[in-house]
């Protein structure tokens, strides 16, 4: 959370893979240092992103007027994001997310949920309907992820649970995939509760 209490995108994400996560970071205050598959994952985005490559990644996407590294705030959900790209047409706007790893046999609900959050900030912040976004993954394939009113909940649930743990301190469950915790900051300290 930031000086103002608001998450950031990425506290969605993090959600969305263990809610441990948020117990961790702003209930016992444990810190939230990157793994090395982050810090990778980190410089392979800006590599992606990198205004040289942007051209090319989106070129096979609706050629309409785009925005890119937007900052938006959501004051009626409490959160912030910054969003890849936005392509602009009229009263509608749509988000691109870019991923620096392959499409994935099935959409992970992460990604989901980061797109869906940054939708709800472009409807809310830029007044312009978002009926779809797009992730864009490095092999060049891309997601069309439609955003559904049940979508937006889900995700205004999760911020609502993410602000239940921190109020009461509670200890959620763990992620319900194992595989997960391989790769978590947390693992040591979650195994000892």
């Amino acid at each position: 959370m930031d000086k103002e209490g608001y998450f950031s995108a990425r506290d969605i994400v993090d959600y969305a893979y263990c809610p441990r996560t948020i117990y961790f970071r702003y209930c016992i205050k444990a810190g939230k240092e990157k793994t090395p598959k982050m810090n990778k994952g980190q410089e392979l985005h800006e590599s992606f992103t990198d205004k040289s490559k942007r051209t090319k990644i989106v070129r096979k996407l609706p050629r309409l007027p785009k925005r890119y590294s937007v900052r938006l705030s959501s004051r009626k959900y409490h959160f912030n994001t910054m969003v890849d790209c936005i392509i602009l047409d009229n009263s509608k706007a749509y988000p691109i997310e870019f991923k620096y790893s392959l499409k994935p046999k099935y959409l992970y609900n992460t990604h989901k949920y980061q797109l869906v959050a940054q939708a709800m900030a472009i409807e809310e912040e830029l007044g312009k309907i978002v009926p779809y976004g797009y992730i864009k993954y490095v092999d060049g394939s891309t997601a069309r992820v439609s955003i559904t009113q049940k979508l937006k909940e889900k995700v205004a649930n999760i911020l609502l649970e993410m602000e239940d743990i921190i109020r009461f301190e509670r200890l959620p469950k763990e992620t319900s995939s194992k595989k997960r915790c391989n790769s978590c900051f947390y693992i040591n300290l979650c195994r000892r509760l």
